[in-house]
This record gives structure tokens, C-alpha cells and sequence, in this order.
């Protein structure tokens, strides 16, 4: 496991840290994204974030056999090495996403940022 080689803000950290219980068979991962939106059961948008976000999701452990694994507040999660190498010298932080005030609950009323 390597060393943090960007910063993350306390909340930024407590995102990831929330977004990535561990779960059986899979490996939590970041991975660059673009553009997001959340939309509701009736398939109204509630939410959008335009522009490049990082996304916290799973992969097969297999799939991410060879790729760093890092270690925020005690969780293990694995980056692609080249989303690792855009990440050198930044600093994570949360963004709020564009909120449709009327709509709630909001699945991810913040986003995962460079800054």
C-alpha cells in the first residue's frame, strides 16, 4: 500500500471513507468520471454535477489484482495507476451538486472533486 501522494479535505476523506465498506468478493476503487445526475422513481431529474468527478465504486478483486491500493481513514481502496498519477499534488475535496430543491431525498447531494 502506498502513501497518499495528493491531499483530501477531513470531509472528503469521510465520503470515501463512507463510500467504501468492504463487501465480499469486491475491492472499492476510485475511478475519474464525467457528468452525473440522480433522478427520482418517476424520472425526474433531482440532481447533476457537470464536468470530471471521482467515483467510488467496486470491482472484482481480480480485476484490480495489480492496481495501488491506498488507505483513507483505515480503508483499503484500490486507483487505476493513471487515475493515481492525475491525482499527484491535488487536493480532494466535495462539491455540491446542483440540487432540484423540491426533490428530496438526494442519493449523493455531494461529489468527489480536484481542486
Amino acid at each position: 500500500m502506498q502513501a497518499l501522494p495528493f491531499h483530501v479535505t477531513s470531509e472528503a476523506l469521510n465520503y470515501i471513507r463512507n463510500c467504501s465498506r468492504p463487501r465480499p468478493g469486491m475491492q472499492a476503487s476510485i475511478c475519474f468520471a464525467y457528468d452525473a445526475e440522480e433522478y427520482d422513481e418517476a424520472g425526474h431529474l433531482t440532481a447533476k454535477f457537470a464536468g470530471e468527478f471521482l467515483s467510488i465504486g467496486y470491482h472484482y478483486k481480480s480485476t484490480v489484482r495489480q492496481w495501488p491500493r491506498l488507505v483513507f481513514g483505515g480503508r483499503r481502496v484500490a486507483i487505476h495507476p493513471r487515475h493515481l498519477d492525475r491525482l499527484r499534488r491535488k487536493m480532494l475535496t466535495l462539491r455540491k451538486l446542483d440540487l432540484d430543491p423540491d426533490s428530496v431525498p438526494h442519493v449523493f447531494p455531494e461529489i468527489l472533486v480536484t481542486a
